[in-house]
C-alpha cells in the first residue's frame, strides 16, 4: 500500500472514533481500540496488517520514542488551533457524507 492509503485509512479510523466518541491508543506501531464496532475494528485491524510493521521501523519499539512522538503531535496540534487527536489530514467530505447515510 502508498503512503495515500496509509493517510486515507487513518482519516477514516479518527473519524469513526471520533464519531462514536472513542479513544485509539497506540502501542508498538498498532493502533488500538476497546470499542466493539465492527466497522472501526476492521480498519484497525487491517491498518496493522499493513503498516505495524512501518510504523516500527520509523518510530522503533521504544516506548520512550513514541512518547516523545505523542509529545511532539500534541504541541504541533496545539499550535495549528488544539486539533483533536488524530484530526491530522483535512476533512474527507465523502467521508462524512457517508458517515450522514449510514448514522445510527
Amino acid at each position: 500500500m502508498n503512503n495515500s492509503a496509509k493517510i486515507d485509512l487513518e482519516n477514516g479510523i479518527f473519524f469513526r472514533a471520533a464519531r462514536l466518541q472513542v479513544r485509539i491508543d497506540a502501542c508498538r506501531g498498532e493502533l488500538f481500540c476497546a470499542v466493539p464496532d465492527a466497522r472501526l475494528q476492521v480498519m484497525l485491524c487491517v491498518y496493522n496488517a499493513f503498516f505495524a510493521e512501518e510504523n516500527r521501523r520509523l518510530c522503533g519499539d521504544d516506548a520512550a520514542e513514541w512518547r516523545y512522538w505523542w509529545i511532539l503531535y500534541k504541541k504541533q496540534a496545539a499550535a495549528d488551533g488544539g486539533m483533536l487527536p488524530g484530526a491530522v489530514f483535512r476533512p474527507d467530505l465523502r467521508a462524512e457524507l457517508a458517515w450522514l447515510c449510514f448514522k445510527k
